[in-house]
C-alpha cells in the first residue's frame, strides 16, 4: 500500500511510504540532476538507495527506511545537544568532500545507540564555511543558544 507522507509544491516534491521504502517524485529535476544525485548518493550512502527511474513528468529515487525515531521527539538536554552537535559534525567528517546539507532535527534519527541522517535530497559538495554555517542554523532552531553554551563549554572557538 502506497501513502502520501509529504507533500511541497513549491519544492515539487512529493514523497511516498511504500511498506519499508520511501519513494520520493520530484516533478522540478531532470534526469541529468537525478544521474548526479544517485552517483553521490551511492557514493556517500551505499545502503541507502533501492531504486531510482524517469517517468515523462518526474524522477524518482525509492529509499530504504531507516530505524530509529527523529531527534526531535527526545528531551533536549544538554548532553543530547552535545550528542546531536558531535554526531552532526562527525557525520560532516565522515562524507568529505560531501554534506548532507540539511541538519534539521527531523532528518536525524537515533536508534538506540546508533544515529542516522535521513532525507539526503541536499547532498552536495558546499565550501566549508557554508556548511558549518548551515548546520550552526538548522540546529540553533531546536536548541538556541545551547548550541553556543556547548562550543564555550567544550572550548570549541568556532567551527562554526
Amino acid at each position: 500500500m502506497m501513502m502520501l507522507v509529504k507533500k511541497n509544491e513549491k519544492k515539487g516534491r512529493e514523497v511516498y511510504k511504500i511498506n519499508s521504502l520511501y519513494l520520493k517524485k520530484y516533478y522540478l529535476k531532470d534526469e541529468r540532476w537525478l544521474k548526479s544525485h544517485v552517483n553521490k548518493l551511492i557514493k556517500v550512502v551505499p545502503d541507502y538507495l533501492s531504486d531510482y527511474g524517469v517517468e515523462p513528468e518526474y524522477v524518482w529515487i525509492k529509499v530504504k527506511e531507516l530505524p530509529g525515531k527523529p531527534a526531535g521527539e527526545f528531551d533536549r538536554t544538554d548532553k543530547f545537544v552535545k550528542l546531536i552537535v558531535e554526531f552532526c559534525q562527525n557525520n560532516y567528517r565522515e562524507t568529505y568532500p560531501y554534506a548532507h546539507g540539511d541538519w534539521a532535527i527531523s532528518n536525524i534519527l537515533i536508534d538506540g545507540d546508533k544515529i542516522h541522517m535521513c532525507d539526503w535530497d541536499g547532498l552536495s559538495i558546499y565550501p566549508e564555511g557554508w556548511v558549518y554555517q548551515k548546520m550552526y542554523n538548522s540546529l540553533f532552531k531546536p536548541f538556541g543558544h545551547r548550541i553556543d553554551d556547548y562550543m564555550k563549554q567544550s572550548g570549541i572557538r568556532s567551527v562554526w
